[in-house]
């Protein structure tokens, strides 16, 4: 399922100040909300087995709705972990440890990387597109897996990155635990 972004989402982190400062628990309460998303949907199969039509039929709904909070999260969470860090004067491990793979088109063929956090952000951040992988299980419901795919361009090149959420949202942790160990207090 492709979800092409827009200034719509940067936007969004904008109208909730998050451009200026980063605000370290709604950073922590983002990257939950986003794995927790992922994590509902295996609660999708429950509603399979619900005797209730109503209830049963919301099981239909929750691609639609995670889908876009899932961008939004994304977007959320790269912009603020840029900005930490950003902010961070020096290297911390989270942040080059790989979260999935980058695949640069060059004019020879593909080069394949290691994504590593800061790279994932700023790809999250300038992407055109996003690819949700899903499966179809044998109640005929989709269920997302924590992998996006991510595409956009620099240059006359275009890129192509494989994001796994799950460690996405560890190293950002293991940035957002780095951050507070620096407090004075």
């Amino acid at each position: 399922m492709e979800e092409k972004l827009d200034k719509l989402d940067c936007e969004f982190a904008k109208a909730l100040g998050c451009v200026d400062h980063v605000d370290s628990a709604f950073l922590n309460e983002s990257l939950f909300n986003l794995i927790s998303i992922f994590r509902s949907q295996n609660e999708n199969e429950i509603l399979s087995e619900i005797e209730n039509v109503e209830l049963r039929q919301l099981k239909h709904y929750d691609g639609d709705f995670a889908r876009p909070r899932i961008v939004r999260h994304l977007v959320l969470c790269a912009i603020m972990l840029r900005m930490l860090n950003d902010g961070i004067d020096e290297n911390i491990e989270s942040v080059f440890e790989p979260v999935g793979v980058l695949i640069d088109k060059i004019e020879d063929g593909n080069l394949e990387l290691s994504l590593s956090l800061r790279e994932a952000c700023n790809k999250i951040i300038h992407a055109q597109i996003l690819n949700f992988d899903i499966n179809e299980n044998i109640r005929e419901t989709q269920v997302l897996n924590p992998t996006i795919y991510i595409y956009g361009r620099k240059g006359k090149y275009d890129w192509k990155a494989i994001l796994d959420v799950k460690k996405f949202v560890a190293k950002g942790i293991g940035v957002l635990n780095h951050q507070r160990s620096m407090l004075p207090y």
